[in-house]
């Protein structure tokens, strides 16, 4: 109960210290959770008709500003992105040696090294083959498909063609379609299955990314 009282007092004090945007009150605790709703963009939508294009809720004891606007967007992202580029602390992220997740110096160099190495227009020009092929393929199934009356699931040929793409571009291998090259479909499916895994687990719900100060349980 003593530390329930401090956690609250403490939150209170901070919160009426800090120049903090507007936004609705919160409850003890949990915060801005029970505004959120099933169908969160939705609810933070209206929340940003009646507070305006910068919000701050909070979820659990973690501060968050919600943007709204593409001028204030552009503000965080832009004008002053050097002080909002923190990332939060992640196993998945290998202690932030990825391009999405590093910070600092390391982050100028591999943002460089893939502006001057992978994103070039030569580069990107050099796989242009690669790309047509695989678009020339799935036209083709899907036509077969069309003239055959089957029903086609998009979002998997979707996920075929450009996995397609990079294995070709990284492998020269193709794993999905009437080409196949690299070890057939299943191969290629344990390892999409794996990515979803991993994306499930990535971003499933965590007490501890609301509430930072019972990680050590």
């Amino acid at each position: 109960l003593v530390l329930a009282l401090v956690f609250f007092v403490t939150q209170w004090m901070w919160s009426k210290r800090a120049n903090l945007p507007p936004g609705p009150r919160a409850l003890p605790l949990i915060g801005h959770f029970h505004l959120l709703g099933r169908i969160p963009q939705i609810s933070l939508y209206h929340l940003s008709k009646k507070f305006g294009p910068l919000m701050y809720l909070r979820l659990g004891s973690l501060p968050l500003f919600v943007v709204s606007s593409p001028a204030m967007a552009r503000e965080f992202l832009k004008t002053h992105d050097a002080a909002f580029a923190h990332r939060p602390p992640k196993v998945a992220v290998y202690s932030y040696k990825s391009v999405s997740y590093s910070e600092g110096e390391y982050h100028k160099n591999l943002r460089r090294m893939c502006s001057m190495e992978l994103f070039t227009a030569r580069r990107v020009t050099s796989f242009t083959k690669i790309i047509r092929d695989e678009l020339w393929d799935l036209t083709a199934e899907l036509a077969n498909a069309s003239k055959a009356d089957q029903p086609v699931a998009l979002r998997g040929k979707l996920r075929a063609l450009s996995f397609n793409v990079m294995t070709r571009i990284l492998m020269n291998k193709t794993f999905f379609g009437s080409k196949a090259s690299g070890g057939g479909d299943q191969e290629a499916r344990n390892f999409l299955e794996t990515i979803d895994e991993v994306l499930a687990a990535f971003g499933a719900f965590a007490i501890e990314d609301y509430f930072p100060s019972i990680g050590w349980l």
